[in-house]
């Protein structure tokens, strides 16, 4: 910002607040990454062992799997192609990952983990651009990972 010429300092109160959001976005950050190891823990701890709580997620990975071993969009590599997922986006997603490994397990959470820390890091940019009290957008964004069900 310039003023009659020469640039203005900026205030010490918008120095202080830069300073603020930067180390709230990276407690943010730290926040989410925990967000996602609840995930894991979450679906580690549901039957008492690693497993799938719900059949959506074994059939999005059976399409998954087949569109990336054969190119068809099909509950497996004999059966025709089919509209048979309920989230074809996600499918694709899955089906990428599986080009990298076959580990269900990795295919199935890494998604689902980066998709629960970003909408926790957005949520925090989107609470902060409605207020100037700097714990609301920090309290906004644990409420949010915290009450990760809708049950």
């Amino acid at each position: 910002m310039k003023t009659n010429g020469a640039p203005s300092m900026p205030s010490a109160m918008e120095i202080a607040r830069q300073r603020s959001d930067s180390k709230l976005k990276y407690m943010c950050a730290v926040i989410a990454a925990a967000a996602g190891l609840f995930v894991v823990y979450s679906v580690n701890s549901t039957n008492g062992f690693s497993s799938f709580p719900f059949d959506d997620a074994w059939i999005h990975l059976t399409f998954a799997r087949t569109l990336a071993t054969t190119g068809h969009f099909a509950y497996g590599a004999l059966n025709t192609a089919t509209s048979g997922s309920t989230s074809p986006l996600f499918t694709f997603v899955e089906a990428i990952i599986f080009l990298v490994t076959n580990n269900e397990f990795a295919v199935a959470l890494i998604p689902c983990i980066v998709a629960f820390a970003a909408s926790a890091y957005l949520l925090y940019l989107l609470v902060r651009e409605f207020t100037s009290l700097t714990w609301v957008p920090v309290a906004a964004t644990l409420l949010f990972i915290l009450t990760h069900r809708c049950s």
